[in-house]
């Protein structure tokens, strides 16, 4: 039996560099193997352009790399701590990696109405979890007309059952990149949304609007390897980073919402 803890705001301390120095969407907590972890996907600012008023976040999608299309791959040493993904990875088959390939990475949505009332669970056509929509009926309590207020952070709790790793494989740390997209508008403009995913697509193919014009961020959730009760074997050396990511196909298909214009 997988292992349970909450870990809802645990493991700030290994984002807590990223959170500091960009303040981009973030994760806020890492798990270890084998553990059904508890944690957020954190709004730290509205949307913004230029020299005009930032405007607040009144919706977001979320999208996780858990189809058959997500894409895997070994971090150049470069980039193992890093959120960015500008330096490309060697592939690698992510069956390889955890027991049960991308399927296994499975989110579930938290009942909690702080920030936005209404939540919609995107499925396949296989009835697979595949990421979030979170908006606010016109009667919503939050900020003004269902916002963000700009001079808050805000939270978004979701649950991810434990994977674990292949004994064979040479990997240490998983890093889950996971597509989110702040919507602040339903015009057309520059200040529409925020959009942190770690390269372009056919749909979200602006770049000045990708992670705010820093190309490759991703927010990323860490899991770690159980060394003590699963070790490498003797033949991995100091092991490896492998980083999964959802799939251009996948970005395009989860994480637009309606009324609005990526």
């Amino acid at each position: 039996m997988m292992k349970k803890t909450i870990l809802f705001f645990s493991g700030l301390i290994l984002y807590s560099i990223s959170l500091i120095a960009i303040a981009h969407t973030t994760i806020t907590a890492a798990g270890v193997e084998g553990t059904t972890l508890y944690t957020a996907d954190v709004i730290n600012h509205g949307c913004e352009s230029g020299v005009k008023s930032k405007l607040p976040v009144i919706a977001e999608s979320m999208v996780f790399p858990n189809g058959s299309d997500a894409v895997a791959t070994v971090l150049p040493s470069s980039e193992v701590g890093a959120f960015t993904a500008t330096t490309p990875g060697q592939p690698i088959d992510i069956t390889s990696v955890i027991t049960g390939g991308a399927l296994t990475i499975v989110p579930t949505g938290m009942q909690d109405k702080n920030l936005f009332d209404i939540h919609e669970v995107q499925t396949d056509a296989n009835g697979n979890v595949r990421g979030f929509h979170y908006s606010n009926s016109d009667t919503t309590p939050q900020g003004q007309d269902g916002e963000l207020q700009l001079d808050l952070v805000g939270t978004i709790p979701f649950r991810l059952a434990g994977v674990s790793f292949q004994p064979t494989s040479c990997a240490t740390q998983l890093n889950i990149r996971i597509g989110i997209v702040d919507w602040c508008t339903h015009k057309t403009g520059n200040r529409r949304n925020n959009i942190w995913i770690g390269n372009t697509t056919p749909t979200f193919n602006q770049t000045d609007r990708i992670a705010t014009g820093t190309l490759g961020f991703w927010p990323t959730l860490i899991i770690t390897r159980d060394l003590k009760n699963n070790p490498l074997p003797s033949s991995c050396g100091d092991g490896q980073v492998v980083a999964i990511q959802p799939s251009d196909d996948a970005i395009d298909t989860y994480l637009p919402m309606d009324g609005f214009t990526p």
